[in-house]
Protein backbone atom coordinates (compact mmCIF):
# COMPACT_ATOMS: atom_id res chain seq x y z
CA UNK A 1 0.00 0.00 0.00
CA UNK A 2 1.31 3.27 -0.57
CA UNK A 3 2.13 6.11 1.72
CA UNK A 4 0.05 9.45 1.45
CA UNK A 5 3.14 11.27 -0.13
CA UNK A 6 3.39 8.65 -2.26
CA UNK A 7 -0.38 9.01 -3.69
CA UNK A 8 -0.18 12.57 -3.62
CA UNK A 9 2.54 12.81 -6.35
CA UNK A 10 1.03 10.57 -8.25
CA UNK A 11 -2.33 12.25 -8.36
CA UNK A 12 -0.97 15.37 -9.38
CA UNK A 13 0.99 13.56 -12.16
CA UNK A 14 -2.47 12.31 -13.28
CA UNK A 15 -3.97 15.51 -13.62
CA UNK A 16 -0.19 17.21 -15.69
CA UNK A 17 0.80 18.67 -11.89
CA UNK A 18 4.42 17.56 -11.80
CA UNK A 19 5.72 20.16 -9.19
CA UNK A 20 5.45 18.52 -5.45
CA UNK A 21 4.98 21.73 -3.79
CA UNK A 22 1.75 21.72 -4.76
CA UNK A 23 0.68 18.88 -2.67
CA UNK A 24 -1.80 21.23 -1.07
CA UNK A 25 -4.03 21.33 -4.04
CA UNK A 26 -5.39 17.43 -4.33
CA UNK A 27 -7.91 16.53 -2.24
CA UNK A 28 -8.05 13.27 -0.20
CA UNK A 29 -11.25 11.67 -0.16
CA UNK A 30 -11.79 9.18 2.38
CA UNK A 31 -15.16 7.22 1.31
CA UNK A 32 -16.64 5.48 4.91
CA UNK A 33 -19.03 1.85 3.71
CA UNK A 34 -20.08 -0.94 5.20
CA UNK A 35 -18.32 -3.77 2.96
CA UNK A 36 -15.89 -3.43 -0.24
CA UNK A 37 -18.74 -4.63 -2.67
CA UNK A 38 -20.81 -1.61 -1.91
CA UNK A 39 -17.94 0.73 -3.45
CA UNK A 40 -16.69 -1.55 -6.37
CA UNK A 41 -20.42 -2.51 -7.68
CA UNK A 42 -22.31 0.78 -6.68
CA UNK A 43 -19.60 3.79 -6.42
CA UNK A 44 -17.25 2.45 -9.48
CA UNK A 45 -17.98 5.46 -11.48
CA UNK A 46 -17.88 8.14 -8.51
CA UNK A 47 -14.43 6.60 -7.91
CA UNK A 48 -13.30 7.01 -11.16
CA UNK A 49 -15.08 10.74 -11.63
CA UNK A 50 -13.06 11.74 -7.97
CA UNK A 51 -9.59 10.21 -9.45
CA UNK A 52 -9.84 12.33 -13.07
CA UNK A 53 -10.49 15.34 -10.80
CA UNK A 54 -7.14 14.74 -9.33
CA UNK A 55 -7.83 13.42 -5.94
CA UNK A 56 -6.75 10.92 -3.50
CA UNK A 57 -9.25 8.47 -3.08
CA UNK A 58 -8.90 6.37 0.40
CA UNK A 59 -11.61 3.69 1.64
CA UNK A 60 -12.58 2.04 4.88
CA UNK A 61 -15.05 -1.03 5.17
CA UNK A 62 -15.61 -3.50 7.19
CA UNK A 63 -14.06 -6.92 7.60
CA UNK A 64 -17.22 -8.20 7.32
CA UNK A 65 -17.79 -11.04 4.74
CA UNK A 66 -19.74 -10.92 2.02
CA UNK A 67 -21.89 -13.36 0.40
CA UNK A 68 -20.45 -12.41 -3.07
CA UNK A 69 -17.38 -13.35 -4.87
CA UNK A 70 -15.90 -10.12 -6.21
CA UNK A 71 -14.03 -9.34 -9.79
CA UNK A 72 -12.74 -6.07 -8.95
CA UNK A 73 -10.93 -5.22 -5.57
CA UNK A 74 -10.95 -1.16 -4.66
CA UNK A 75 -7.31 -1.75 -4.27
CA UNK A 76 -7.08 -2.60 -8.23
CA UNK A 77 -8.70 0.62 -8.75
CA UNK A 78 -6.44 2.79 -7.06
CA UNK A 79 -7.91 3.17 -3.68
CA UNK A 80 -6.15 2.92 -0.74
CA UNK A 81 -8.07 0.51 1.44
CA UNK A 82 -9.01 0.19 5.15
CA UNK A 83 -10.16 -2.37 7.27
CA UNK A 84 -12.77 -1.78 10.42
CA UNK A 85 -14.72 -4.13 12.78
CA UNK A 86 -18.52 -3.47 11.84
CA UNK A 87 -21.46 -5.71 13.56
CA UNK A 88 -23.80 -5.20 10.72
CA UNK A 89 -27.06 -6.03 12.88
CA UNK A 90 -25.90 -5.95 16.69
CA UNK A 91 -26.21 -3.18 19.27
CA UNK A 92 -23.78 -4.57 21.82
CA UNK A 93 -21.93 -1.19 22.87
CA UNK A 94 -18.72 -1.84 23.51
CA UNK A 95 -18.35 -3.82 19.96
CA UNK A 96 -20.31 -0.45 18.98
CA UNK A 97 -16.88 2.19 20.63
CA UNK A 98 -15.00 -0.16 19.05
CA UNK A 99 -16.18 0.73 15.55
CA UNK A 100 -15.91 4.09 16.61
CA UNK A 101 -12.53 4.37 17.67
CA UNK A 102 -10.99 2.64 14.79
CA UNK A 103 -12.89 4.88 12.13
CA UNK A 104 -11.66 7.56 14.08
CA UNK A 105 -7.80 5.91 13.89
CA UNK A 106 -8.30 5.55 10.22
CA UNK A 107 -9.30 9.43 9.62
CA UNK A 108 -6.75 10.21 11.72
CA UNK A 109 -4.13 8.17 9.92
CA UNK A 110 -5.43 9.25 6.75
CA UNK A 111 -5.93 13.56 7.07
CA UNK A 112 -8.95 13.35 4.70
CA UNK A 113 -9.99 16.79 3.09
CA UNK A 114 -13.43 15.19 2.95
CA UNK A 115 -14.77 12.39 4.27
CA UNK A 116 -18.39 10.79 2.66
CA UNK A 117 -19.74 7.78 4.20
CA UNK A 118 -22.19 5.39 3.15
CA UNK A 119 -25.19 3.80 4.93
CA UNK A 120 -26.52 3.77 9.04
CA UNK A 121 -23.63 2.39 11.09
CA UNK A 122 -20.25 4.20 8.94
CA UNK A 123 -22.87 7.33 8.79
CA UNK A 124 -23.16 7.62 12.31
CA UNK A 125 -19.64 6.53 13.42
CA UNK A 126 -17.47 8.02 10.56
CA UNK A 127 -19.13 10.74 11.24
CA UNK A 128 -18.35 11.14 14.94
CA UNK A 129 -14.56 9.81 14.00
CA UNK A 130 -14.47 12.24 11.31
CA UNK A 131 -15.76 15.22 13.73
CA UNK A 132 -13.34 14.13 16.97
CA UNK A 133 -10.31 13.62 14.19
CA UNK A 134 -10.68 17.21 13.39
CA UNK A 135 -12.19 17.25 9.64
CA UNK A 136 -14.47 20.19 9.12
CA UNK A 137 -15.94 18.52 5.41
CA UNK A 138 -18.04 15.36 6.33
CA UNK A 139 -20.84 14.57 4.47
CA UNK A 140 -23.17 11.53 4.45
CA UNK A 141 -25.40 9.50 2.20
CA UNK A 142 -28.87 7.80 3.91
CA UNK A 143 -29.18 5.46 1.17
CA UNK A 144 -32.47 3.33 3.27
CA UNK A 145 -33.50 3.93 6.61
CA UNK A 146 -32.78 -0.13 6.64
CA UNK A 147 -34.40 -2.82 8.74
CA UNK A 148 -35.54 -0.97 12.49
CA UNK A 149 -37.63 1.19 10.13
CA UNK A 150 -39.89 -1.31 8.58
CA UNK A 151 -41.74 -2.40 11.41
CA UNK A 152 -43.54 -2.53 14.58
CA UNK A 153 -41.81 -4.99 16.74
CA UNK A 154 -40.49 -4.49 20.28
CA UNK A 155 -36.79 -4.72 19.11
CA UNK A 156 -37.07 -2.80 15.94
CA UNK A 157 -38.35 0.16 18.18
CA UNK A 158 -35.71 0.06 20.74
CA UNK A 159 -33.57 -0.25 17.96
CA UNK A 160 -34.93 2.45 15.74
CA UNK A 161 -35.12 5.15 19.54
CA UNK A 162 -31.34 4.26 19.75
CA UNK A 163 -30.72 5.16 16.17
CA UNK A 164 -32.29 8.07 15.82
CA UNK A 165 -30.29 9.27 18.90
CA UNK A 166 -27.30 8.68 17.60
CA UNK A 167 -28.44 10.25 13.90
CA UNK A 168 -29.20 13.60 15.52
CA UNK A 169 -25.93 13.46 17.32
CA UNK A 170 -23.45 12.33 14.22
CA UNK A 171 -25.58 14.54 11.75
CA UNK A 172 -24.47 17.70 13.41
CA UNK A 173 -21.23 17.33 11.71
CA UNK A 174 -22.18 16.68 8.67
CA UNK A 175 -22.04 19.89 5.89
CA UNK A 176 -24.43 17.72 3.76
CA UNK A 177 -26.76 14.70 4.47
CA UNK A 178 -27.46 13.42 0.91
CA UNK A 179 -32.00 11.13 0.52
CA UNK A 180 -32.36 9.40 -2.12
CA UNK A 181 -35.92 10.22 -1.88
CA UNK A 182 -38.57 13.00 -0.80
CA UNK A 183 -40.08 10.53 1.95
CA UNK A 184 -36.78 9.34 4.02
CA UNK A 185 -35.38 12.99 3.63
CA UNK A 186 -39.00 14.60 5.19
CA UNK A 187 -38.84 12.07 8.11
CA UNK A 188 -34.94 12.67 8.96
CA UNK A 189 -36.34 16.67 8.81
CA UNK A 190 -39.43 15.65 11.06
CA UNK A 191 -37.96 13.65 13.33
CA UNK A 192 -35.31 16.76 13.86
CA UNK A 193 -32.67 14.51 13.44
CA UNK A 194 -31.00 16.58 10.67
CA UNK A 195 -31.71 20.52 9.73
CA UNK A 196 -33.66 21.23 6.39
CA UNK A 197 -30.82 23.28 5.26
CA UNK A 198 -28.55 20.82 5.27
CA UNK A 199 -30.26 17.98 3.37
CA UNK A 200 -29.50 17.15 -0.82
CA UNK A 201 -31.52 15.01 -2.68
CA UNK A 202 -30.40 12.85 -5.22
CA UNK A 203 -31.32 10.14 -7.57
CA UNK A 204 -30.23 6.96 -5.97
CA UNK A 205 -26.78 5.95 -6.78
CA UNK A 206 -27.34 6.16 -10.47
CA UNK A 207 -26.92 3.66 -13.04
CA UNK A 208 -24.34 3.23 -16.42
CA UNK A 209 -26.67 3.46 -19.07
CA UNK A 210 -23.99 1.91 -21.12
CA UNK A 211 -23.20 -1.11 -18.94
CA UNK A 212 -27.11 -1.62 -18.53
CA UNK A 213 -28.79 -1.20 -21.88
CA UNK A 214 -31.29 -2.85 -23.42
CA UNK A 215 -31.04 -6.61 -25.77
CA UNK A 216 -30.84 -5.64 -29.72
CA UNK A 217 -33.41 -8.04 -30.30
CA UNK A 218 -36.59 -8.57 -28.26
CA UNK A 219 -36.31 -11.69 -25.81
CA UNK A 220 -38.30 -14.81 -27.80
CA UNK A 221 -40.64 -17.52 -26.76
CA UNK A 222 -44.33 -17.31 -25.63
CA UNK A 223 -42.97 -17.60 -21.71
CA UNK A 224 -43.78 -14.37 -19.72
CA UNK A 225 -41.06 -14.53 -16.67
CA UNK A 226 -41.07 -12.66 -13.82
CA UNK A 227 -37.50 -11.78 -12.15
CA UNK A 228 -36.29 -10.33 -8.56
CA UNK A 229 -33.14 -9.86 -7.57
CA UNK A 230 -32.29 -9.10 -3.62
CA UNK A 231 -30.91 -10.20 -0.73
CA UNK A 232 -33.52 -12.91 0.50
CA UNK A 233 -34.95 -10.51 3.65
CA UNK A 234 -38.56 -10.71 4.45
CA UNK A 235 -38.35 -6.83 4.38
CA UNK A 236 -37.64 -7.31 1.00
CA UNK A 237 -41.43 -8.96 -0.08
CA UNK A 238 -39.37 -12.25 -1.03
CA UNK A 239 -42.40 -13.94 0.55
CA UNK A 240 -44.89 -12.12 -1.50
CA UNK A 241 -42.86 -12.59 -4.39
CA UNK A 242 -43.25 -16.32 -3.98
CA UNK A 243 -47.43 -16.66 -2.64
CA UNK A 244 -47.80 -14.38 -5.90
CA UNK A 245 -45.97 -17.20 -8.19
CA UNK A 246 -47.88 -19.93 -6.31
CA UNK A 247 -51.11 -17.97 -6.88
CA UNK A 248 -50.48 -17.73 -10.99
CA UNK A 249 -48.78 -21.07 -11.07
CA UNK A 250 -52.44 -22.61 -10.67
CA UNK A 251 -54.23 -20.53 -13.59
CA UNK A 252 -51.23 -20.57 -16.16
CA UNK A 253 -48.32 -23.11 -17.85
CA UNK A 254 -46.94 -20.16 -19.71
CA UNK A 255 -45.42 -18.55 -17.05
CA UNK A 256 -42.00 -18.72 -14.79
CA UNK A 257 -40.95 -17.17 -11.75
CA UNK A 258 -37.26 -16.61 -11.08
CA UNK A 259 -35.82 -15.37 -7.61
CA UNK A 260 -31.61 -14.50 -7.88
CA UNK A 261 -29.96 -13.36 -4.35
CA UNK A 262 -27.96 -14.07 -0.88
CA UNK A 263 -29.09 -15.52 2.36
CA UNK A 264 -28.16 -12.35 4.91
CA UNK A 265 -27.05 -12.67 8.20
CA UNK A 266 -30.30 -9.47 9.07
CA UNK A 267 -32.44 -10.57 11.40
CA UNK A 268 -35.47 -10.51 8.89
CA UNK A 269 -33.41 -13.41 6.27
CA UNK A 270 -34.96 -16.74 5.10
CA UNK A 271 -33.15 -19.41 5.67
CA UNK A 272 -31.81 -22.22 3.40
CA UNK A 273 -34.64 -24.27 4.44
CA UNK A 274 -36.97 -22.12 3.07
CA UNK A 275 -35.45 -21.99 -0.17
CA UNK A 276 -35.21 -26.06 -0.48
CA UNK A 277 -39.26 -25.59 0.28
CA UNK A 278 -39.62 -23.04 -2.54
CA UNK A 279 -37.51 -25.55 -4.63
CA UNK A 280 -39.64 -28.77 -4.13
CA UNK A 281 -43.01 -27.12 -4.58
CA UNK A 282 -41.52 -26.16 -8.03
CA UNK A 283 -42.65 -22.56 -8.15
CA UNK A 284 -39.59 -20.51 -7.85
CA UNK A 285 -36.36 -20.88 -10.04
CA UNK A 286 -33.79 -19.82 -7.83
CA UNK A 287 -30.49 -18.72 -9.65
CA UNK A 288 -28.23 -18.59 -7.07
CA UNK A 289 -26.09 -14.99 -6.24
CA UNK A 290 -23.87 -13.95 -8.69
CA UNK A 291 -22.00 -10.55 -9.00
CA UNK A 292 -23.62 -10.37 -12.75
CA UNK A 293 -26.87 -10.13 -13.34
CA UNK A 294 -27.10 -8.37 -16.49
CA UNK A 295 -28.17 -12.07 -18.71
CA UNK A 296 -30.86 -12.97 -16.02
CA UNK A 297 -32.47 -9.27 -16.52
CA UNK A 298 -31.87 -9.14 -20.40
CA UNK A 299 -33.42 -12.74 -20.13
CA UNK A 300 -36.87 -11.50 -18.10
CA UNK A 301 -40.32 -10.06 -19.28
CA UNK A 302 -40.96 -8.18 -16.48
CA UNK A 303 -38.87 -6.91 -12.91
CA UNK A 304 -40.50 -7.26 -10.13
CA UNK A 305 -39.80 -5.68 -6.51
CA UNK A 306 -42.31 -6.28 -3.44
CA UNK A 307 -39.96 -4.09 -0.89
CA UNK A 308 -41.44 -2.43 1.96
CA UNK A 309 -39.25 0.47 1.81
CA UNK A 310 -36.07 1.29 -0.07
CA UNK A 311 -33.45 4.70 -0.88
CA UNK A 312 -33.72 3.63 -4.74
CA UNK A 313 -33.75 0.38 -5.40
CA UNK A 314 -30.90 -0.66 -7.60
CA UNK A 315 -31.66 -3.42 -9.34
CA UNK A 316 -34.88 -1.90 -10.05
CA UNK A 317 -32.35 1.12 -12.08
CA UNK A 318 -30.58 -1.56 -13.40
CA UNK A 319 -33.90 -3.38 -14.86
CA UNK A 320 -34.93 0.04 -15.76
CA UNK A 321 -32.22 0.50 -18.00
CA UNK A 322 -32.70 -2.50 -19.20
CA UNK A 323 -36.21 -2.06 -20.80
CA UNK A 324 -37.86 -3.84 -18.15
CA UNK A 325 -41.25 -2.98 -17.33
CA UNK A 326 -41.48 -2.74 -13.00
CA UNK A 327 -43.68 -4.26 -10.85
CA UNK A 328 -42.90 -2.74 -7.54
CA UNK A 329 -44.70 -1.55 -4.47
CA UNK A 330 -46.49 2.32 -3.41
CA UNK A 331 -43.58 3.10 -0.66
CA UNK A 332 -41.12 5.25 -0.71
CA UNK A 333 -37.57 4.64 -2.60
CA UNK A 334 -40.04 2.15 -5.19
CA UNK A 335 -42.41 4.28 -6.19
CA UNK A 336 -40.33 7.20 -7.58
CA UNK A 337 -39.30 4.78 -9.87
CA UNK A 338 -42.61 3.70 -11.95
CA UNK A 339 -44.86 5.94 -13.52
CA UNK A 340 -48.23 4.10 -13.04
CA UNK A 341 -49.71 2.49 -16.30
CA UNK A 342 -46.73 3.94 -18.17
CA UNK A 343 -43.81 1.54 -17.16
CA UNK A 344 -45.55 -0.58 -14.60
CA UNK A 345 -47.48 -0.55 -12.15
CA UNK A 346 -47.59 -0.03 -7.96
CA UNK A 347 -49.03 -2.70 -5.46
CA UNK A 348 -49.65 -2.26 -1.66
CA UNK A 349 -46.70 -3.43 0.59
CA UNK A 350 -46.84 -6.96 2.19
CA UNK A 351 -50.29 -7.73 -0.25
CA UNK A 352 -49.41 -11.08 -2.50
CA UNK A 353 -53.08 -10.74 -4.12
CA UNK A 354 -52.37 -7.45 -5.41
CA UNK A 355 -49.09 -8.19 -6.39
CA UNK A 356 -50.07 -11.17 -8.21
CA UNK A 357 -52.85 -9.18 -10.24
CA UNK A 358 -50.53 -6.79 -11.35
CA UNK A 359 -48.06 -9.38 -12.86
CA UNK A 360 -51.26 -10.82 -14.32
CA UNK A 361 -51.63 -8.06 -16.15
CA UNK A 362 -48.67 -8.71 -18.45
CA UNK A 363 -50.09 -13.04 -19.03
CA UNK A 364 -52.94 -11.21 -20.09
CA UNK A 365 -51.64 -8.62 -22.88
CA UNK A 366 -47.68 -9.34 -23.24
CA UNK A 367 -47.62 -6.81 -25.84
CA UNK A 368 -47.55 -4.13 -23.47
CA UNK A 369 -44.35 -5.71 -22.39
CA UNK A 370 -42.33 -3.68 -24.74
CA UNK A 371 -44.32 -0.53 -24.73
CA UNK A 372 -43.65 -0.17 -20.75
CA UNK A 373 -40.14 -1.39 -21.23
CA UNK A 374 -39.21 1.59 -23.54
CA UNK A 375 -40.67 3.87 -20.52
CA UNK A 376 -38.42 2.45 -18.31
CA UNK A 377 -35.68 2.97 -20.37
CA UNK A 378 -36.71 6.78 -20.90
CA UNK A 379 -37.25 7.50 -17.35
CA UNK A 380 -34.02 6.22 -16.25
CA UNK A 381 -32.14 8.29 -19.01
CA UNK A 382 -33.79 11.12 -17.73
CA UNK A 383 -33.75 10.33 -14.02
CA UNK A 384 -30.41 8.14 -13.41
CA UNK A 385 -28.06 8.35 -15.32
CA UNK A 386 -25.16 8.01 -12.93
CA UNK A 387 -22.75 10.75 -14.61
CA UNK A 388 -25.25 13.42 -13.66
CA UNK A 389 -26.16 11.96 -9.87
CA UNK A 390 -22.24 11.78 -9.61
CA UNK A 391 -22.12 15.29 -10.94
CA UNK A 392 -24.11 17.06 -8.30
CA UNK A 393 -22.43 14.70 -5.74
CA UNK A 394 -19.23 16.16 -6.57
CA UNK A 395 -20.75 19.64 -6.64
CA UNK A 396 -21.76 19.57 -3.10
CA UNK A 397 -18.58 18.11 -2.24
CA UNK A 398 -17.21 21.41 -3.69
CA UNK A 399 -14.80 19.61 -6.34
CA UNK A 400 -16.49 20.62 -9.51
Amino acid sequence: MLHVGEKTVLALKKVGVNDERRCACVKRILLVANVEFTLTQFRREFIELLMDKGCEVYAAFSDTKWSFDQSVSLESLGVSCYNYSLERNGINPFKEYKTYKQLKSIVGEVHPDIVLNYTVKPSVYGSLGAHAAGVENVYSNVTGLGYVFTGKTLKRFILRGCLKFLYRIAFRYNKKVFFQNQDDMKLFINYRLVKAEQTCLINGSGINLAKFAPADCEVSGDEVSFLLISRLLKDKGVQEYVSAAEILKKKYDNVSFKLMGPLDDNPSSFLEKDLDAWRQHDVIDYLGSGIDVTPHILAASVYVFPSYREGTPRSVLEAMAMAKPIVTTDVPGCRETVEAGRNGFLVPARDARALAAAMEEFVLKPEIIATMGSCSREIAEKRYDVYKVNDKITSVLGLS
